[in-house]
């Protein structure tokens, strides 16, 4: 339920202004705006001006910063510090959606006044929008680390209100981090404090990101008894709005349950009520949901009109990015009909016309994530369509994304390695010139008997100095081949330095252990190590004789490639023919240790990708590029004991592997993605 979660992520992450954000009409903003001449440059006409920021900020976010810059410039002159922290805070709200520099430094200025008038809660209000820019970011260390002090200084001050709000957001970064077990217990922390003050919005907002998580977690019937104790308080609330989105969450709930005739239910209740509210976007969501409901039962002419009458709808509020969603959707409805075969070749032109006109969407309003998956998704349609010198063109637009998002970001901050072989011979020549120059000094101050003996036991220490040098060098050339490939140690003490490089031809391994914090809890900590150390060895073991490099371990997370540093055409073969191997492994050791053996969860994909190193200090070689997140993806859309597969992989390895299609699966900002399990070898 990818959709929905990112509509509550959001939400969570507003805190209390999920249910006080409501449609705000022109007319409301012209009266506004009428009243501002009849004001004198006071206090009250800086309250006007950041009112009306207020309300633009969610209908034009520019004009919204003008007003706001107004408010400051009055406020700053009135020297009236309270204006200018909201004047800030809605300079900060109505920023580009990218510029968050300009975020931190409102928020930082707002602490700053704030903490002049001793006022905690602003304090703590300003720091926690700090840590939402930076969880935008998706720094989510820097972002829980002014959380937490937020979280401190609210505590101190006794503010339960942005207790509450601020355990919410810290439990959204854990969620965001796939943590959900620290997740949950964050927001149920947030839960108790809101049901303590009341607070009965804010308790709504908690219960349903609580179901969230629960319907990740595959327990669909706590999520249901969640998302209806939140219905209960929405009714109680007449709160319209949110009781149609829950009605949209619970119907998500029953539709992963495969229980289409609720799921249909509560989807068409929640459409019928967005129409009575008139919120249109909301509109579109529901009827893009309905249709998913209907081509899941195969009922693809039903489908096909809910997906083009919310295309309609987005046209008719003109909102770009709406429109290529539901471009996208359309486009990924006629090629899933297209590859089963309920559609021809006027399906997979249909699938094509619709991507090109999201792709060229998401170009000009600058989502380049979304445009670089429509090119690749364009390059595969050209391909089945015959015609590869569109499909050229089409992989020749993702490239170039590619490389903006991904290339330019992280080459740059690949710092070169002072480890040479040159550098050893200066060290070596450098000590064993001190050696003598000590020597000589010694002999010039005794007798030459002294003098003889002194430069005996000088050449010993000589010899013995240069052995202790080669031996050390062994050990250092050893230590560097188990950091780092063949080809790139030989690359460093050659030249002294290793380029980022493009791989065009890889496949991504990533594995990780499902339920990992509920097994170690029930091992010491030696034994939890000693677990962990058994099955990276073998899967090192494993790797190494299928010609696939490990890149690392994080947590109970394992990564590894094939087709680099040296291209290898059985790359995909490869990696499946190890991840076979790894997951018989750890089947045959979950049955050995029982329950406190790991399930494993594996997911593949092939691509492109960057790879160098980072660092001087602990350096490491690594990876970047979109290979590597929708691998991610596969393994976190796996199941535990399974190989998870994309599309991209199977197209390589279906002849020699049985697999089962799994269908297309909405992938974490990836949109949908067709995905396969890989059963077993062919005969």
């Amino acid at each position: 339920m990818p959709r929905l979660f990112t509509i509550l992520l959001i939400f969570a992450f507003t805190g209390q202004l999920l249910f006080a954000q409501k449609k705000q009409g022109q007319v409301r903003i012209d009266s506004l705006v009428a009243e501002l001449p009849k004001r004198k440059d006071d206090t009250g006409k800086v309250k006007l001006l950041n009112k009306i920021a207020a309300v633009y900020a969610r209908v034009d976010a520019q004009i919204g910063g003008q007003y706001a810059q107004q408010a400051l410039t009055l406020a700053e002159q009135l020297k009236w510090k309270p204006g200018q922290i909201k004047a800030l805070k809605l300079i900060a709200m109505n920023a580009a959606t990218s510029d968050f520099d300009k975020m931190i430094a409102c928020y930082k200025q707002c602490v700053t006044l704030a903490e002049s008038l001793g006022d905690e809660n602003e304090v703590a209000t300003n720091l926690a929008g700090i840590g939402m820019v930076y969880v935008r970011q998706n720094n989510y260390p820097r972002g829980l680390e002014y959380y937490f002090a937020a979280l401190k200084m609210d505590e101190k001050s006794g503010n339960k209100s942005g207790k509450g709000r601020i355990l919410a957001l810290i439990a959204s970064a854990y969620h965001a981090k796939n943590n959900n077990e620290t997740a949950l217990q964050y927001y149920y922390k947030s839960l108790e404090v809101y049901k303590e003050i009341d607070s009965k919005s804010s308790v709504i907002t908690v219960l349903s990101q609580i179901g969230i998580i629960r319907v990740q977690q595959k327990d669909y019937d706590n999520a249901l008894v969640t998302y209806a104790a939140a219905l209960k308080i929405a009714e109680e609330l007449k709160e319209k709005t949110e009781i149609a989105t829950l009605y949209l969450m619970i119907g998500e709930c029953y539709l992963v349950k495969e229980d289409y005739t609720k799921a249909m239910d509560y989807r068409l209740k929640a459409l019928e009520l967005f129409k009575a509210l008139g919120e249109k976007r909301s509109i579109i969501m529901a009827m893009r949901g309905v249709g998913d409901i209907y081509e899941q039962q195969k009922k693809y002419p039903e489908a096909l009109q809910y997906y083009l009458d919310a295309l309609g709808i987005a046209r008719d509020i003109d909102q770009p990015v709406l429109i290529a969603e539901a471009c996208k959707t359309i486009g990924n409805f006629f090629i899933r009909a297209y590859r089963n075969n309920t559609g021809g070749n006027n399906y997979l032109a249909q699938s094509t016309n619709y991507f090109i006109e999201a792709a060229n969407i998401y170009e000009k309003t600058g989502v380049l994530e979304s445009a670089l998956a429509l090119y690749g998704q364009l390059a595969e349609n050209y391909k089945l369509s015959g015609n590869y010198k569109a499909a050229l063109s089409a992989h020749e637009q993702y490239t170039k994304y590619k490389d903006s998002i991904f290339n330019k970001e992280n080459t740059e901050k690949f710092t070169r390695l002072e480890v040479t072989a040159e550098y050893e011979k200066v060290q070596l020549a450098d000590s064993l010139k001190n050696v003598a120059a000590r020597n000589l000094a010694a002999a010039k101050l005794k007798r030459q008997r002294n003098y003889t003996y002194a430069g005996i036991g000088g050449v010993l220490l000589l010899l013995s100095f240069s052995f202790f040098i080669v031996k050390e060098r062994r050990k250092s050339d050893k230590l560097l081949l188990n950091i780092l490939p063949l080809e790139v140690a030989k690359e460093l003490k050659s030249k002294g330095e290793s380029d980022a490089k493009l791989f065009d031809d890889v496949t991504i391994l990533f594995t990780d252990f499902v339920g990992f914090t509920t097994v170690s809890e029930k091992l010491t900590p030696k034994q939890l190590v000693d677990e962990l150390h058994t099955c990276f060895t073998a899967f090192d073991g494993i790797v190494a004789k299928h010609k696939i490099e490990k890149i690392k371990t994080v947590g109970d997370a394992y990564l590894a490639v094939c087709g680099l540093p040296k291209a290898d055409a059985t790359h995909a073969e490869n990696v499946v023919e190890a991840a076979i191997e790894i997951r018989d492994f750890m089947l045959s050791r979950k049955k050995e240790l029982g329950d406190i053996g790991f399930d494993i969860r594996i997911g593949i994909h092939c691509g492109n990708v960057v790879a160098g190193i980072v660092g001087v200090k602990k350096f490491a070689y690594d990876i970047w590029g979109d290979t590597v997140n929708v691998a991610a993806r596969m393994e976190q859309n796996s199941e535990a004991g399974k190989i998870n597969i994309s599309q991209t992989t199977y197209l390589l390895v279906k002849d020699k592997y049985n697999c089962t299609y799994r269908g297309g699966i909405e992938a974490k900002n990836k949109g949908i993605l067709e995905m396969y399990f890989v059963e077993s070898k062919k005969a």
